[in-house]
């Protein structure tokens, strides 16, 4: 602490109202207050301080220790004795109570005057400090019951994650080492996982399991979808199923790799269950389930088409579960394969477990028969190959092929490829009654003769060999 060195100078000549005018300029607010804790007089100089007290003025002939909260008397007292003992004033916290609202925190420091027997009652408005410490408490009980929430929904995610049946392993990116492994995981790989821990997951592949993989991870990244791969274990330690995932765009996102056992090839045409082992290589879904169409197994190229980490998760599910837009196109397929014994281009749609849909045809077969009957799918994408029901250019339906569509497609569709269909078998009619005479076969139509060639071209039925019989 350092006073001024020459008071007498500075303050020589100091009238009473310069005095109350400085005094008034260093704080917020001054009392007056005699020996009896009477208050004699009181400035307040900032406008909003003044509005929230109400009236200062009547505060006059009160006692101080009466103007403040019941908490604040003890320090109001302790702050006037330590004045009149001459001792260094020291700034306490009191409270000003209010009709409305919360109450009003005051810094007060007492200096006492000797030669008029006043003591003056220094204050510092402490609603702005007040209100950041509000904020400052009220992001602090934020954190916490954010951090609260986040604790619960990793633990939350942890248990789920350690007690999925499928195994999982996080990837570290770049470095490609085993972040965390799942219980399933662990069961699997076992031994290996911890050289791979310390290795890196590409360690317990062979060499051509290593170039799958990378390639599959790079088609992840470039397509932003998961990939399935099958790899080779080193040492000829057998073949695994491993769908690719990630979150996010970075390089460094962390990989979610689900594994699975590959098929070991037990399931030949000779086995006991009599069904054919789907192909790992083909680019088709290949699919064998039972007649009542639950799903024995299936190929890496269907569960990428049904968005599933490994045919063991899938295995035993409905196949209405990932065919058709609901259970209809599944229902119509496996009974046209129960009476038939075989289906052939069934149009329909394959729902991914994520939400993907993609436009498919399936050719099935039931082989065997009884307890032994098997059904085989070969599921094929069709999109960006064949045009959606009425779309301007394709073929119109058979009556035949419109009654398949009934609960597959909407009933505004139906009647578009109904009106279409009837079109086209009165055009035909038509041509074949005037003997292939386009103008004729207009005006029998009552369609002018553009409108004839507009319609012929979009059913595929106009011939330029043809234009010489007009």
């Amino acid at each position: 602490m350092f006073e001024f060195a020459t008071p007498t100078k500075t303050f020589e000549g100091l009238s009473a109202a310069t005095a109350a005018r400085l005094v008034s300029a260093a704080c917020d607010m001054v009392l007056s207050i005699d020996g009896r804790d009477i208050v004699r007089d009181v400035s307040i100089r900032p406008p909003g301080l003044g509005e929230q007290f109400g009236q200062p003025e009547k505060w006059i002939g009160k006692r101080l220790s009466d103007l403040v909260t019941s908490e604040s008397r003890a320090k109001i007292a302790i702050m006037l004795r330590e004045a009149a003992d001459g001792l260094e004033p020291k700034w306490r916290h009191v409270n000003y109570p209010t009709r409305k609202g919360a109450d009003i925190p005051i810094q007060h420091a007492a200096v006492a005057l000797p030669e008029s027997g006043r003591t003056l009652v220094f204050g510092r408005d402490l609603r702005g400090v007040s209100a950041l410490q509000q904020r400052l408490t009220d992001a602090q009980f934020a954190m916490e019951r954010d951090l609260s929430r986040v604790r619960k929904t990793e633990t939350r995610y942890r248990l789920l994650f350690q007690n999925s049946p499928n195994a999982i392993l996080i990837l570290e990116q770049p470095s490609g080492k085993v972040a965390e492994a799942n219980l399933a995981a662990q069961g699997l790989l076992g031994a290996a996982l911890k050289r791979g821990i310390s290795r890196g997951f590409v360690d317990l592949l062979s060499a051509g399991g290593r170039k799958n993989f990378e390639s599959a991870v790079a088609r992840m990244r470039a397509t932003g979808r998961e990939q399935i791969a099958a790899v080779e274990m080193a040492g000829d330690k057998g073949a695994l199923n491993v769908t690719i995932s990630t979150v996010g765009d970075a390089p460094d996102a962390p990989l979610f790799v689900a594994i699975a056992k590959a098929a070991n090839g037990a399931g030949t045409a000779n086995g006991r269950n009599g069904a054919i082992e789907p192909s790992a290589d083909s680019p088709d879904g290949l699919v064998v389930a039972h007649t009542d169409g639950n799903l024995i197994q299936a190929n890496p190229a269907f569960m990428q088409f049904a968005q599933v980490s490994s045919a063991e998760v899938a295995t035993g599910h409905p196949l209405e579960r990932w065919i058709g837009r609901d259970g209809v196109d599944c229902d119509v397929l496996l009974a046209n394969l129960r009476q038939r014994g075989h289906v052939r281009n069934f149009a329909t749609v394959l729902r991914g477990d994520k939400g993907m849909l993609t436009d498919v045809e399936i050719n099935g077969v039931l082989q065997g028969r009884g307890k032994d009957a098997r059904i085989v799918l070969a599921v094929r994408s069709v999109e960006g190959r064949i045009a959606p029901p009425g779309a301007a250019g394709s073929g119109s339906r058979s009556p035949e092929q419109l009654v398949e569509l009934i609960g597959r497609v909407s009933l505004k569709d139906l009647v578009r490829e109904s009106t279409d269909a009837i079109e086209k078998m009165c055009i035909e009619a038509a041509l074949e009654l005037t003997g292939d005479n386009r103008a004729s076969a207009a005006e029998m139509l009552g369609l002018s003769r553009q409108s004839l060639y507009v319609k012929l071209r979009r059913y595929a039925l106009d011939d330029p060999s043809d234009v010489e019989n007009d």
